[in-house]
């Protein structure tokens, strides 16, 4: 069997080295902590329930997604226009050229 080599120092930090956890001045903030989690899920359940898309629920939605839709719908159809005007012959957006 294989069996990895320890050096004096590797048993020390091996034996010596101990979870930040069990010291409760360290978990003192974690332990006291509201759990935000279990209202989270309540409130996109209730949202799932109402039949609403996953990505319109979270609270930034209304500030993300109108700029995702801006750039999505504005990018596709200045490639179409773009497309148009080559199909066309012109090689700028405006004018013969």
């Amino acid at each position: 069997m294989f069996q990895a080599r320890t050096t004096p120092a590797h048993r020390h930090l091996h034996h010596q080295s101990q979870s930040p956890l069990s010291n409760p001045q360290l978990t003192m903030g974690i332990v006291d902590a509201p759990n935000p989690t279990p209202a989270r899920q309540r409130y996109f359940q209730e949202k799932y329930r109402q039949h609403v898309r996953l990505h319109h629920i979270g609270y930034r939605a209304k500030y993300l997604l109108p700029v995702y839709y801006v750039t999505l719908f504005g990018t596709g159809g200045a490639a179409l226009y773009c497309m148009g005007r080559m199909v066309l012959g012109h090689k700028t957006w405006f004018g013969k050229g």
